[in-house]
């Protein structure tokens, strides 16, 4: 049997090439991404291949609110920038080893990928690096906050409807998170920002409820210290993420970051910003009312680990069947394999999938 050739490597404008043998690859010099994989002169993906941190939300996500608290990753892996690469880490006789990084998001996670090209295909990679045990560097839209009062000395926290200032502790009853209007979840929060500030106020067999908070007009605030008044706040503005806030950094102009001193402006034009008093209520109040309770150092959490760290693609069309050795022939999931034998299968494609009456994950196929 005749020795395949070495492959080969070129660079052109746009990407950096491997050929080996009858297969070609392609790595994109702008994306890092995987662009083109053509084999016999055939192209074989219609789409490059993407990192992935999603996947479709089941009921058990909607009952700890995960659709929202992880949406930050939905689109992550597309709007990835490449740090680092394209470059070759090795070049030997049977494969070519191609390395990216991938900047991921805005709390500084990082993927690093190599793409190992030979002659029987491009075996593909990654080491995912969460962001910073330093913790984060800004504070982002769709994240958890933690509202802390210099004056009250204690953390704003939402029980059922009820926003109080109780004790200084970051726990369930603290966590808040801050939505800001016309930005994606994960993009950094900045200054002058209209925002919504969301709680838990709840929860169902299905969800968690999850409400604003809002003045409510009309209703003055209880149990305030002499010489305050202002109006209650509470945990019923519908829907959750309508902005009922300006942020507004004592810094000024910039970006929010962990231990900026804040203060959270109504944007009814009523002149009323968000206080915490030293008896435990929280308010919404004037300037002059609310007697300088109304500064907060805003303390944020990282974003939630993604939902899943792989890969995406398209490939073009004529790929109608799938087989695997493992578990089958239905889906199978870790929680639920029970009745899935280990064997040999093959199906189409399109027959993997089961419609469920609310879409969500199917397909899978456990110890494949």
């Amino acid at each position: 049997q005749a020795a395949l050739p070495e492959p080969t490597v070129s660079e052109e404008a746009s990407s950096v090439c491997v050929v080996a043998g009858q297969l070609l690859a392609k790595v994109s010099r702008e994306s890092g991404l995987l662009t083109a994989l053509t084999f016999a002169g055939e192209e074989l993906l219609a789409a490059p291949l993407e990192p992935n941190f999603w996947r479709p939300v089941t009921d058990n996500d909607y009952g700890a609110n995960l659709q929202k608290d992880m949406a930050c990753w939905r689109h992550a892996g597309r709007e990835a920038k490449l740090s680092r690469g394209p470059h070759i880490a090795t070049q030997g006789p049977h494969s070519v080893t191609m390395e990216v990084d991938l900047a991921v998001g805005m709390g500084g996670a990082k993927l690093s990928l190599s793409y190992e090209v030979s002659h029987s295909g491009v075996r593909v990679a990654a080491k995912w690096q969460p962001p910073g045990s330093a913790g984060p560097t800004i504070a982002l839209s769709g994240g958890v906050g933690y509202l802390f009062s210099k004056a009250a000395n204690r953390h704003i926290d939402v029980e059922g409807k009820i926003v109080r200032a109780r004790w200084k502790d970051q726990g369930d009853w603290q966590r808040i998170t801050i939505t800001a209007a016309g930005k994606a979840p994960g993009q950094p929060l900045c200054h002058g920002d209209s925002i919504a500030l969301q709680a838990v106020t709840g929860k169902t067999e299905a969800e968690l409820l999850v409400h604003g908070l809002v003045p409510v007009q009309d209703q003055p605030a209880q149990e305030l210290p002499a010489g305050m008044t202002g109006l209650a706040v509470e945990a019923v503005g519908t829907p959750a993420d309508k902005p009922a806030w300006k942020i507004v950094r004592s810094a000024g102009d910039g970006e929010v970051k962990p231990g900026d001193e804040v203060t959270f402006e109504a944007l009814d034009s009523s002149g009323l910003q968000l206080c915490a008093a030293d008896s435990g209520r929280a308010f919404a109040a004037t300037p002059e009312q609310g007697g300088g309770h109304s500064v907060f150092c805003i303390e944020v959490k990282g974003q939630s680990a993604p939902a899943r760290v792989g890969f995406k693609g398209t490939l073009i069309a004529g790929f109608e069947d799938v087989e695997w050795f493992g578990r089958g022939p239905h889906e199978s999931y870790l929680d639920r394999y029970a009745s899935a034998r280990v064997g040999y299968f093959k199906g189409s494609i399109l027959d993997q999938t089961f419609m469920y009456v609310r879409p969500q994950e199917n397909g899978n196929k456990l110890d494949t």
